[in-house]
């Protein structure tokens, strides 16, 4: 599957412009390196926390963490449950996701997890993600809303 997503990566950057997803990025009007270099910048400003998260029925659990990453230097251990950001309760992945994504490089964040069975709160800087980090935001922004992929049958739109 990876090496199929490569390809339709590949295929669809030598093929069109990135328009950016609108509620993120405006559209990209000029010619594809212009907006894949303005999108580049764009990710480069967003706050990188370096952490992997899995929902587990109404819980969000840390499942892994970047080695030198914001997080893991912020005091996260693997198996801690996030509470809330920001004194906003979280149940939910993908709206803890949107919030992210809403934060900038130099950002402080407050989390409230439950450890042990005991609450704490760890302060967490946002820093710029590494390149490797924003290749595969790209890229995942490319596969989500450029790619259908239904049975092994890539479709194009």
């Amino acid at each position: 599957m990876k090496h199929l997503r490569f390809l339709v990566l590949a295929a669809l950057i030598s093929s069109m412009a990135l328009p950016a997803r609108a509620e993120e990025f405006q559209k990209c009007t000029k010619d594809f390196q212009t907006c894949i270099n303005d999108l580049v910048k764009q990710l480069q400003k967003r706050g990188w926390i370096g952490i992997s998260l899995s929902q587990i029925e109404n819980k969000i659990v840390v499942a892994g963490m970047a080695q030198e990453g914001p997080a893991r230097k912020g005091g996260f251990k693997e198996g801690d449950v996030i509470v809330s950001l920001n004194g906003t309760k979280y149940d939910d992945l993908k709206a803890l996701a949107k919030a992210h994504s809403q934060f900038k490089v130099g950002d402080i964040l407050t989390y409230k997890v439950l450890r042990d069975n005991k609450e704490q709160e760890l302060d967490v800087l946002l820093t710029e993600a590494t390149s490797g980090v924003i290749g595969i935001w790209l890229g995942e922004h490319i596969i989500e809303h450029y790619v259908n992929v239904e049975h092994d049958m890539v479709k194009v739109p």
